[in-house]
């Protein structure tokens, strides 16, 4: 919870006051993802996230500039706060409490969020190296695609060691 507020307070400090709207609507979801943890529904928590992405998204459109150098942790708070949540909602839903079963789901979390962080190391130092036009570009989409690949089957060798 305190990951989303950050980054409503950081939309907050980056966005003109003129765009009081932008601010109501991260309030809102703030408001949707609280509940969705509240009351233990997933959906709820995911359309909270999705709308507090939809916000910043929205404040950059609104300064009219492009991904600043805090997106990357945007993102990353985003994803690891998601996960929290619906790591919190599925500990309520299980009898027993099992530390195994913790542990996995730590360490499966820890994983996709170190992996996002240096997926979007090498995405924002492709971004900033400017000048390599398509090679860059290229480099930087092989670099996402191999990662998401190693992301997948850590995570499927996780899953079938547990099950």
């Amino acid at each position: 919870m305190a990951l989303v507020c950050a980054i409503v307070g950081y939309v907050g400090v980056a966005t003109p006051a003129a765009a009081v709207i932008l601010m109501i609507a991260a309030v809102g979801c703030v408001g949707v993802f609280a509940a969705g943890i509240a009351l233990g529904t997933l959906t709820l928590v995911q359309w909270g996230i999705g709308g507090l992405a939809a916000v910043y998204v929205g404040s950059l459109l609104y300064r009219g500039a492009g991904p600043d150098q805090w997106s990357v942790l945007i993102a990353i708070g985003l994803l690891a706060s998601g996960e929290m949540a619906s790591w919190s909602i599925d500990s309520r839903r299980r009898g027993s409490d099992d530390i195994a079963v913790h542990l996995l789901r730590l360490r499966a979390i820890a994983l996709a969020v170190a992996a996002a962080l240096a997926l979007g190391v090498v995405v924002q130092t492709a971004a900033q190296l400017g000048g390599g036009g398509a090679a860059s570009a290229a480099l930087a989409t092989g670099a996402v695609l191999v990662g998401v690949a190693v992301i997948c089957l850590l995570l499927w060798r996780i899953r079938t060691s547990s099950a």
